[in-house]
């Protein structure tokens, strides 16, 4: 078994998920660089083998601070006692037994989750299966050393639900990297009244909603174009529909991508839309628009939106589902005075305020500061500020 580097002099922590992805890295990469901490990422299941001949990565691989404990038993064992050990311990997507004896003996433990409702709660709370598995995972939140790390917007309502009391729920999200341009030069690069709409093509990612604006667009006689990327079941229909519609001279279908080619799609792009439902517990591709200079407008349910967008400074909010809405907010953003001011405020956002350093800087701050007995300290926006429990019908337009 390897030797388990836990010192007196340092603050040692372990993040713990199912397995490392882009939307982590940076942060993790953050953590492992600052002094006086000793940094672990365990990541307990391999990445699935149809990712990599897709081309992805396999990033369980790409750092030493990674533990892969489906390798050997010995490498569980390490795991295991490392997540035990640890000061602090950041538990996402895995197997309760890490967390399983610290929770037991007390110890510092951050949950970090997405919404766990992606129905209705009503509907959701009489899924027994939904029911079991929170009650084993989350039925111990009166433990005064726990806290809630929340990857949507609306996470600190739903683990309610659970006992989580606000004042322990805590901003947080997910961290994909910054753009390594300047936002003049990404600027300069803008094609003129372009859209990019990034995702899968799936119903509750609503693709359909960009062709619905494109028709709107076109009818109006609007000068646009509209660069649709990504694959999936409804790949063919939206295809058929843009046809239909009589924009398919407007978009350009790219199918899937690299997440390299995906950003350059986005440098380029002057309006990013993201158009998914209640059911996209974050939204990454917030962030990575945003921190390539685009305009985002984006859908209210989106568990990313309320926290990274305030609404016509860095971004645009519109009523998730509503076209209409849509469209007048993204016939307004084609007003390049506007686009730009936006854009620039939003490429600054994640510049200075919500990006990987930010997240781990703040966080070892927080963890400084429970050690020393200040076991409510929380910044007053932004990461690690406390969460405010938020409705799905909190987007007033």
């Amino acid at each position: 078994m390897g030797k388990i580097d836990i010192s007196k002099n340092c603050i040692s922590v372990a993040m713990i998920s199912n397995a490392m992805s882009h939307h982590q890295i940076s942060f993790c990469d953050a953590m492992s660089e600052q002094d006086g901490i000793k940094f672990y990422f365990i990541a307990t299941k391999p990445i699935a083998s149809e990712r990599l001949m897709m081309g992805y990565l396999d990033l369980n691989k790409s750092r030493e601070y990674i533990i892969r404990p489906y390798e050997s038993e010995n490498e569980k064992l390490r795991a295991l006692e490392i997540a035990n050990k640890c000061d602090f311990v950041i538990y996402g997507s895995a197997p309760f037994e890490y967390i399983k004896n610290r929770i037991r003996n007390k110890k510092w433990t951050f949950v970090y989750s997405e919404r766990l409702f992606k129905e209705t709660r009503a509907k959701d709370l009489f899924n027994m299966k939904t029911i079991a598995a929170c009650t084993v995972r989350y039925a111990f939140a009166s433990h005064k050393k726990l806290r809630l790390l929340c990857s949507s917007a609306f996470s600190s309502s739903d683990f309610k639900c659970f006992g989580f009391k606000e004042k322990d729920a805590l901003k947080w999200g997910y961290f994909p990297p910054v753009s390594k341009s300047d936002f003049e030069e990404i600027n300069q690069n803008k094609e003129k009244n372009s859209i990019i709409w990034v995702g899968r093509f799936i119903h509750w990612k609503h693709p359909e909603l960009a062709v619905e604006l494109a028709k709107r667009l076109k009818e109006s006689n609007i000068d646009f174009n509209l660069t649709m990327v990504g694959n999936g079941v409804m790949f063919e229909q939206i295809k058929a529909l843009a046809n239909t519609y009589n924009v398919a001279d407007r978009i350009r279908f790219m199918g899937a991508l690299s997440t390299e080619q995906t950003r350059e799609e986005m440098e380029k792009a002057s309006i990013l839309i993201t158009t998914s439902d209640h059911n996209e517990g974050w939204g990454a591709i917030v962030n990575e628009g945003m921190s390539s200079g685009c305009a985002v407008v984006g859908s209210h349910l989106m568990g990313s939106v309320p926290y990274l967008i305030k609404d016509k400074e860095n971004g645009i909010v519109f009523e998730s589902g509503n076209v209409d809405d849509l469209y007048e907010k993204v016939k307004n953003l084609l007003n390049d005075t506007l686009r730009e001011e936006v854009s620039k405020n939003a490429y600054k956002s994640i510049e200075n305020e919500y990006n990987g350093d930010v997240a781990a800087q703040r966080l070892i701050t927080l963890m400084r500061e429970y050690l020393k007995g200040n076991e409510q300290f929380a910044f007053d926006s932004g990461i690690c500020s406390v969460a405010k429990r938020m409705k799905n019908s909190w987007y007033k337009g």
